[in-house]
């Protein structure tokens, strides 16, 4: 009997209590205006596309306005982080440098400025694989389904062979560590 009269007497005073704050909590018509500052974006769009020129000019390339443009619009739309886009491209093609259309050893050929493989084309039907943008916009695509998927992600794109995967891997962060080495 005390434990029913002990938890009802802790629920009118909770319940009574909640009732004094709402009834003593300042409405918002009552409050002073409060300026708020605008909320930045994570990194501003001039930060990344001079990122991305940082990473291209310290692996010895200064590619384009449109293919910088190309890796950030495809980085947003597919959630793929645009520095290794970039490493990507730089190792690939040199961001289009050395763009030619490649056959492999099993009868594929790799064709824009991120090798896009015959095999993979068909999964990127809407997009021209010779444009610097849809390029880009395949290989974030096919990198964000692989990632998906796996958390070798960036050297699967390459080959699913472990060898050249793991060897993959290497050059990409090789090639993203290369900034800081200029730092």
């Amino acid at each position: 009997m005390k434990q029913i009269k002990l938890t009802h007497i802790l629920g009118v005073l909770i319940l009574l209590a909640v009732l004094a704050y709402a009834f003593n909590t300042p409405k918002v018509s009552d409050s002073v205006p409060v300026s708020v500052a605008p909320v930045e974006a994570e990194t501003p769009v001039d930060n990344r596309i001079q990122d991305v020129q940082d990473l291209a000019k310290a692996n010895g390339f200064n590619p384009s306005m449109r293919i910088v443009k190309a890796i950030l619009t495809a980085s947003d739309q597919y959630g793929i982080d645009a520095m290794q886009l970039t490493a990507i491209g730089i190792i690939e093609t040199g961001l289009g440098k050395y763009a030619v259309t490649r056959k492999n050893s099993n009868g594929t050929h790799d064709r824009g400025v991120f090798q896009i493989n015959t095999v993979n084309a068909p999964k990127c039907v809407e997009y021209n694989l010779d444009s610097p943008e849809g390029s880009a916009l395949c290989a974030a695509k096919l990198l964000s389904e692989i990632k998906a998927k796996r958390k070798d992600y960036l050297g699967v794109y390459h080959s699913k062979t472990h060898s050249k995967k793991v060897a993959y891997m290497q050059k990409v962060s090789q090639v993203l560590a290369s900034t800081s080495d200029k730092e």
